[in-house]
């Protein structure tokens, strides 16, 4: 199954391209792809997370044209815009590469509350430090040969939000998102399940 075709959302930024799908009423899923990438970065994974949430994919404008670095704040403040504008309910986050500092961001600022960050690059020590005092449900996925943000990344990051759990993909490199998108996907969504849905479930009264 191919993932839709996206919609223009217009936000203070400009107009965003933002694939979707899934029920609106259910928890969101907002994937965010890396520098020089786009939401197709997220292409197998839509149809897989559907079934169980809203899933949003944007492409994010400043993305690093000509090697340049994406800002990392005004791309969280069109994520930002992004979920208030469409009423994501009960947002998660998923990003790579830069994507994965937005995502951080956002979960730093109580955003959203559960967080993947995929071979994530650009998350410092001080939104690191409050994903940790914030206790957000972290998963880190890494390649093993991942010679862009080497998997020692990861464990700067494990160490610093206590709530982190860390999967180490062997044979992959920094697109751990197609080197074994099977494998990412079966634990976005078992994490995402247990961790947001399960969450959710686990406050009803």
């Amino acid at each position: 199954m191919r993932a839709p075709e996206p919609r223009r959302v217009r936000t203070r930024a400009g107009e965003l391209a933002v694939v979707e799908a899934g029920d609106p009423r259910a928890p969101a899923v907002l994937l965010l792809h890396g520098s020089s990438a786009s939401s197709a970065t997220w292409g197998a994974y839509v149809p897989v997370l559907a079934p169980s949430f809203r899933v949003l994919a944007p492409d994010l404008l400043g993305g690093g044209p000509g090697g340049a670095p994406p800002d990392l704040e005004a791309q969280a403040g069109q994520a930002e815009e992004l979920l208030e504008r469409l009423a994501a309910v009960d947002p998660a986050a998923v990003g790579h590469g830069s994507g994965g500092a937005v995502a951080a961001v956002l979960a730093a600022r109580g955003r959203v509350r559960t967080l993947v960050l995929v071979g994530a690059s650009g998350v410092d020590d001080r939104v690191a430090g409050e994903l940790g005092r914030r206790e957000v449900p972290t998963l880190l996925v890494w390649g093993e040969e991942d010679r862009v943000v080497p998997v020692a990344e990861a464990e700067r990051l494990q160490d610093r939000i206590p709530t982190a759990a860390l999967a180490v993909l062997p044979g992959c490199g920094h697109l751990v998102t197609e080197d074994a998108a099977p494998t990412v996907a079966t634990l976005l969504v078992e994490f995402l399940r247990s961790r947001h849905l399960g969450a959710r479930h686990s406050h009803a009264p």
